[in-house]
């Protein structure tokens, strides 16, 4: 069983660029979210109200910085920190509410959450190199693929053209990666579908890190798959979330069978706003641990700080993106807002509380 699947045919980079993709239909759908609860969140009365409030504010931090309990965002950390949590309407609402209170040099609201001491890690882990994660991620991206462009402007001029494709997204998604200087001799090319076990595909329609046009392309590319596809569904990872796919999975876990056909099932009414684990970051903390837009522009993104390389072929005048990788990701670049969302905040992973 598969659930929330990638597509062989854009393994890797493909893959990181559908993230900017798929953002702009789930940004689309929360302008017409909030733009139904103006009331509460005051951002607009129409869907191109609420577009010209964020892109407001994004323009308005690039020309200063938004001052948020401290920390200063520019238009890029805005976009960069906001993109997985459109996908939870109510999460980005909330989120985009406070920079423009911030902006406006409101007093932040009297039930923010406070922020609290990162936890403490245990001992064993305290030897773990800060950037581990990040050095993780590239290996496996970069060495599972031999087809990484090596030519930086072909990276430049892609991040112009998907900027102008997909604003909210495309140039982090699109821009030069450490992929780009890996060495061939240390990847493999990339790996070929041709399966003889059939195979169950779960899939959220409301994906942000393997959008449904992902899982479509896998379920293309292996023969006898069948889908679950979640209509309103939202979240990276379906099953055991009490999802209306569990029951067809764990059929299948326990007995073999698969459906007979493809099966599309309803999310729950609410499934829009449900907090995504995306939502339960901070600005705050990419900002303390070094990681802006800014500092982006002086190194490959996704190396440490401490140990970035290659500087002047990054340099490139357009911000690195380095975007999440799964509900569990610990990437350090999915910066949110994080307020009453009603998250954990363990470190390594975050989750919904229930």
């Amino acid at each position: 069983m598969l659930d929330s699947a990638v597509d062989p045919a854009r393994v890797w980079r493909g893959m990181i660029q559908v993230w900017a993709e798929g953002a702009e239909p789930a940004f689309t759908r929360w302008t017409e979210w909030t733009a139904a609860r103006h009331s509460a969140y005051k951002l607009g009365r129409t869907p191109e109200a609420v577009r010209k409030t964020f892109y407001g504010l994004v323009a308005q931090a690039d020309r200063k910085p938004i001052d948020l309990d401290g920390t200063l965002l520019t238009g890029d950390d805005i976009r960069l920190g906001l993109r997985g949590m459109f996908f939870s309407a109510r999460d980005a609402a909330e989120a985009v509410a406070e920079v423009k209170k911030a902006a406006a040099g409101a007093p932040q609201s009297a039930d923010r959450e406070l922020r609290t001491p990162e936890p403490v890690p245990p001992s064993f882990g305290r030897t773990v190199p800060e950037d581990n994660g990040d050095a993780s991620f590239w290996a496996v991206v970069c060495a599972d693929t031999r087809a990484w462009p090596r030519d930086p402007e072909q990276y430049r001029e892609d991040a112009i053209r998907d900027k102008a494709r997909y604003p909210l997204y495309g140039d982090f998604a699109a821009h030069i990666k450490p992929c780009a200087f890996w060495k061939k001799t240390g990847s493999e090319p990339a790996t070929r579908i041709g399966n003889k076990v059939r195979a169950l595909i779960l899939q959220n329609k409301w994906d942000s890190q393997t959008p449904l046009t992902s899982g479509q392309g896998l379920h293309r590319a292996m023969q006898g798959s069948k889908m679950v596809t979640v209509a309103g569904g939202v979240g990276h990872g379906i099953y055991g979330n009490k999802s209306c796919a569990d029951e067809t999975a764990t059929t299948y876990l326990t007995t073999g069978k698969l459906p007979t056909k493809d099966v599309t099932c309803k999310a729950a009414p609410a499934a829009d706003e449900r907090h995504t684990p995306t939502g339960c970051r901070s600005l705050h903390r990419r900002a303390s641990r070094g990681w802006s837009a800014a500092s982006d522009r002086q190194g490959l993104q996704g190396a440490h700080p401490s140990t970035r390389g290659r500087r002047a072929a990054c340099a490139m005048g357009n911000d690195l993106g380095s975007p999440c990788v799964n509900a569990d990701q610990r990437m350090p670049s999915v910066p949110v807002l994080r307020r009453r969302t009603g998250c954990s905040t363990t470190t390594g992973s975050a989750t919904p509380s229930r």
